[in-house]
Formats: structure tokens, sequence, C-alpha cells
């Protein structure tokens, strides 16, 4: 020691003094000499931290007492015989010096563990280590209501539990026939109940008597068609989802970028509209800290829609182990949804029902808080986690039913109600309903808790139905009337004739035509830029024209001058082949051979251009001619016999060549 376990330090354990009054309770023990110590607002300076030491000490009346000191101001003890009356004193302490954090700070006054978490013996580790201290294994026995039993007894015990588990499960049917025998008999032996059914969004497991799932409450699931604004107003107040991300966005207003803090009416109209603040939100909320600035541009068209819609059927991968192959998680709307709410698109959003919509906004909220330290202060920059409970929302009070009441900072007089579970045949879910909607309500209502909580003796009821209807009430009230006035103010003065003057008139009619003129320049500025535009679009037309144009001149030519050069190319073959002609018909030298060789073949060789089997000089094949030292391509067009028994004559056409060029080989 000192060690220092999440937002509190323990500094001493102290020791077990079991004959001091007020040492233990059901819950906790409080050993004398306790000491740790946290971070809470300054009683000096409630905008600034201060470290606050609180102690465990033995009084002089023989009984524990709890001490809260603030390090800023030594002078000032704060004691009491309770820790959470203790801490109470410093939140009313600091609760009167600043008239913002009055209201917040006396609300938590009356939750029943704060000065039990200030302290710190509601942390499990610390919980542990007061266990492990000499002399409390006896307050461990009281507080779990055992004794010292015989050995015989206990070996009895383990036997029937034997006995019990080695018999056949019993079904749920059959568990619930005998389960009227069974109620209210005392030393029997423990029956494995069967196993649980997994609950579905919405649903509650009650373990009174038998084991039941409560099905969901259908508030808010109702078609927004079928109901009037008034119907639909009084149903927002029985969603609770709709209450805590109210809540959450008053505790972190600041990082999300959220100037103003909404009243529970303008929030619940801002939600039944859709306009842009609640659009904000949902961007605010989805989008990154760095990034949630650019929200009021976005809520200007519907892309935070198509973002939400992205958002709830995104899925990730992962590396299936078992199936040796990547595999895709479930959409993200599976973890809080039974089916897509916008499976078509995105204007099936405005027909969702209530609670859907709210259920949407609070699982947003909730992944924000979703995940590691690293995570959060990225989210949360301006947040301070380790004094994280005093963000934390508690009942402000329970009444004799086992009702608990929850009143929001900011709600202007609506106080909410959550009933507990019950079980039985008339099961029934925990159910959240609004009990005031104005500061009138509200001080009737905290009168009835007042007259309960005096008559039922709860003096958690009563301290806090005193606050409602001493403080509470008058100040909202107060706040009321001055709203009205000066509404009513602000109506008179618009009836009032205005008195003007020439040079008022004449100033605002010079900002006037300087506006006018601001506004006339502003649009011929817009069509010179226009019109500049457009002549480039032209310019780059005309160009994109023209180069197009010179790439089919040049193809053209191109064209042009390869038909030239095969031409030349041909006749050039031509002119060879006529020379060795005459010359081939100059050495025979005979007259009379000359007439009949005009028509007989001039080429003596020739070879099969293609590998092919037969007669390879049939009409159709191709062939190479040896002309001059070099061999030319052509095609078999026809053939005839020869002058020899085994010869034979080929009438081809060159390859490129024109029929000019055909000839008998």
């Amino acid at each position: 020691l000192p060690r220092t376990i999440g937002a509190v330090t323990l500094e001493a354990l102290g020791e077990i003094q079991a004959d001091l009054k007020g040492s233990h309770d059901k819950d906790y023990i409080f050993p004398v000499g306790f000491r740790s110590s946290r971070k809470h607002a300054s009683i000096m300076d409630p905008s600034k931290k201060g470290v606050y030491t609180s102690e465990v000490i033995k009084g002089e009346d023989g009984r524990v007492r709890f001490r809260v000191v603030c390090e800023d101001d030594r002078t000032q003890v704060f004691e009491d015989s309770t820790a959470n009356g203790a801490w109470g004193l410093v939140f009313d302490h600091i609760a009167s010096m600043t008239r913002r954090s009055s209201r917040a700070s006396s609300a938590n006054m009356f939750q029943s563990d704060r000065g039990i978490e200030q302290f710190g013996f509601s942390t499990e580790k610390i919980k542990k280590a007061i266990a492990e201290l000499p002399g409390a294994e006896a307050f461990m026995k009281l507080r779990q209501g055992g004794t010292n039993k015989p050995t015989k007894e206990k070996e009895k015990e383990k036997e029937k539990r034997r006995e019990v588990e080695e018999k056949p499960e019993v079904s749920s049917k059959d568990k619930k026939k005998k389960g009227a025998q069974k109620r209210g008999k005392k030393n029997e032996g423990y029956v494995q109940p069967p196993p649980m059914e997994m609950l579905r969004m919405g649903e509650f497991r009650c373990m009174e008597e038998d084991i039941e799932v409560i099905p969901a409450s259908h508030h808010g699931m109702v078609s927004l068609s079928s109901m009037d604004e008034q119907s639909q107003r009084k149903m927002l107040h029985e969603i609770w989802e709709l209450a805590a991300v109210q809540h959450f966005l008053r505790c972190f207003r600041t990082s999300l970028g959220i100037v103003s803090n909404l009243t529970t009416e303008d929030f619940h109209t801002a939600f039944l509209e859709c306009s842009s603040v609640m659009k904000v939100i949902h961007l605010r909320l989805m989008l990154k800290a760095a990034d949630r600035k650019k929200a009021p541009e976005m809520a200007d068209n519907e892309s935070w829609l198509y973002m939400l819609r992205s958002r709830l059927q995104s899925q990730e991968d992962y590396w299936d182990e078992d199936m040796g192959r990547w595999e895709k998680t479930e959409p993200e709307w599976s973890s809080f949804l039974e089916e897509d709410p916008m499976p078509e698109g995105i204007e099936q959003y405005y027909q969702l029902p209530l609670r859907i919509r709210a259920l949407i906004l609070w699982h947003l909220c909730e992944c924000l808080l979703d995940g590691n330290e690293e995570h959060r202060a990225a989210n949360f920059p301006n947040v301070e986690w380790d004094d994280a409970d005093a963000l934390r929302l508690f009942p402000s009070c329970h009444d004799s039913h086992g009702n608990a009441y929850w009143y929001l900072e900011g709600s202007d007089g609506i106080l909410y109600r959550e009933s507990p579970p019950h079980a039985g045949h008339k099961a029934r879910a925990p159910s959240f309903q609004s009990v005031s909607l104005n500061h009138n309500e509200l001080m009737d209502v905290g009168k009835e808790m007042l007259a309960e909580g005096k008559k039922k003796k709860k003096h958690g009821l009563q301290h806090f139905a005193k606050w409602l209807v001493e403080e509470e009430g008058p100040k909202l009230a107060s706040k009321a009337l001055a709203r009205e006035r000066a509404k009513s103010k602000q109506a008179l003065l618009e009836m009032m004739p205005r008195k003007r003057s020439s040079r008022v008139a004449e100033k605002e009619e010079r900002e006037k035509l300087e506006e006018e003129e601001r506004q006339r320049k502003a649009q011929e500025m817009e069509l010179m830029r226009l019109e500049q535009e457009k002549k480039k679009k032209e310019r780059e037309r005309e160009m994109r024209l023209k180069e197009r144009q010179e790439q089919i001149e040049q193809k053209i030519r191109d064209d042009e001058r390869a038909r030239l050069l095969n031409e030349a190319e041909r006749e050039r073959r031509l002119r060879k082949r006529r020379r060795l002609l005459q010359k081939e018909l100059l050495q025979k030298g005979e007259s009379g051979e000359e007439d009949r060789n005009s028509s007989q073949p001039v080429r003596a060789s020739g070879r099969i251009a293609e590998g092919r089997q037969g007669n390879w000089w049939e009409t159709g094949n191709k062939v190479e001619i040896l002309c001059d030292g070099d061999w030319w391509q052509a095609i078999v067009l026809n053939t005839r016999t020869g002058m020899g028994p085994r010869d034979v004559e080929m009438y081809i056409g060159y390859v490129g060549g024109t029929e000019e060029d055909n000839e008998w080989v």
C-alpha cells in the first residue's frame, strides 16, 4: 500500500473490531483505520478536481464513524455514522456553492450506495482484501446466515445432495406439477433446474419459484400511422432507452460537439419530426471525433440514412478454425433487433415504430462506450475516465413496492418510475413510465411520495420527496413563470407601434441597397464564370475535333502510300518475269516452237509449300515457283498433261499478284 484500484487509491485496510456498533451491515464490513483517497469536485472550486481522503474511525460513543476531508481545505470535516451520509454532506456542500451543479449533486445525495462507492467498499478487490483480514470469518458467517452445525448434520446434508444428483433430471413440466408440493418445505435437497432458454431482445428471466421467461412489452411497437401526436409523445415517455440516450448526450455533449442542452420536450419533438437536430445527433454518434464537425453539412440531405443503413448491415470477416475458411459475422442489427429495419431502402426508416428508432439510437450510444480505453479516449477526448463513476446515473430512491424513481438533470419536472418484474402465472416484465410531465405534477407526486415515506418509514423516499417539494418544484415553477413573463413581454413589444428615426431608416435603406448590389455582383461573377467555362469547353471540343481530323487524314495518306508501294512492287516483279521470258525464248532459237511456247509453261521447277500427302500439283494447293534464284508463293488454278509421260503443267496465280501475272508452269 498505497495501491490504486480504479478511481480509488487504497492507503490502509485497518483492523476489524467486532465489538463496535456499525462495524458491518448485511453487505459490507467496515474496518477501523480504513483509509482511501480519490478525486472529486473541490469544495473550494467545483470546476476543479480535489483529492478527498475517506477514513473509518472509532467514535467517542463506541460506534463506527465515517470521515471525509478535502485536501484543499482540511479545516472542514464531513463526518457521519454512515458512509453514504458522510459523502452526502460533501455533495450538499458542493451543491450549495454553484447553481449549475445543485440539481445533479442534490439528486445524487439520494442514491443509496453512492457513499459506499466513494469510499471504495463496493470494489471487488477491496472487498476481497477486507475479507482476508483477521476476524472477518465471523462476519462472513453472520452475513451468510450460517451457524456452526454439528458434523453429523453436515454429512447427512451431503448424502441427500448426492442422492438428488444421482436421480434422473426432472423435466420442466414435471417440475411445475410438483412445484406446489415443494414450495414452503425446508431442508430439502437441491434439484438441478432444466437448461435455461436463450433470451431474445427485451425478454426478462425471473428466478422466483419457477424458471420463467417473461416476454418483452410492446411499448413503442405500434405503427405511427395509427396514432396521433399526443399518443406518440406519451409513448416516448415509456421507452427507457430514449431516456438513457438523453442522459448520454448530456454527459458527453462537449465531446460530441452538441452545444445546446436540449430539454426533454425539445428532444422528443426532434425525435418525432426527425429534424435536422436529430440528423446531426445520429451523424455525430457515427462519425469519428475528427470528422464530427462535418455533421451539419451532411445533415442537409439523406446521406446520414445511407450511412446508418450501411452501418447496421455491415459484416466483418473472421477465420473459422473449425471450418478452415473465412466466414462473415452476423450483421450489426442482429445484436439488438430481430430483423433488418431497412432491408429495401432508407425510406423504410420513417415507417419504423418509435421503439425500433429509439433502439437504433441507443445502440449507437452503447457502441461508443464499448471497447478498450484507447477506443473511449479517441471518441471522448475531453472526459476523465478515472472518475467515470460520477457520470453513472442511479435511481434517486425506491418506494415500498420496489419501484425505482429516476430523475434526470434538465428534464423540467419529468420523473420516471420503473417497476420491478413479477413472476408466477401473472408474469410481468419491468415497466418504465413517467409519473409527472411538468413542475405542477412533480409537486403533486412529491407530496404523495412524502406521505408514503412517512407512513412506511422509508427515509430515502422521504428525503427525496422532501427535496422535490421544497427545492426542485419551486425552482422549476419560478423558471416556468419567468419564461411566461418573457413571452408575454415579447408579445406586448411586438404589438406596440415602433418609432423609427430617419437616420435608422436611411441606414437600413443603404444596407438594403448594398446587399442588393452585392447580390448583383455575385450574379454577374457567376455568369462570367459560367461563360468562361462554356468557352473553355468549346475550345477543348474544337481541339479534339482538329486532332481527330488530322488523325484521319494521316491514315488516308498512309494507306495511299502503302497502295502505291504494293503496285510498284507488283510492276517490278512483272517486268522481271517478262525479261526472263524473253531471254528464254531467244535462247531456244526455233521460230516454229516460239508460237507453241507462248502458251506453254516457262518455269521448269516447283515445290510444295505445305506438307501434304497425295499429288502436290493438284488444283487448289499452295506451291512455290523458282524464278531468277527466288522462290515465289503461288496457288495452283488448273493442271494439264505435259509433253513427257510424267510431265504435268500447272496454271498458277501468284500471291499478291493480278490476273495478268498468271502463267503456265
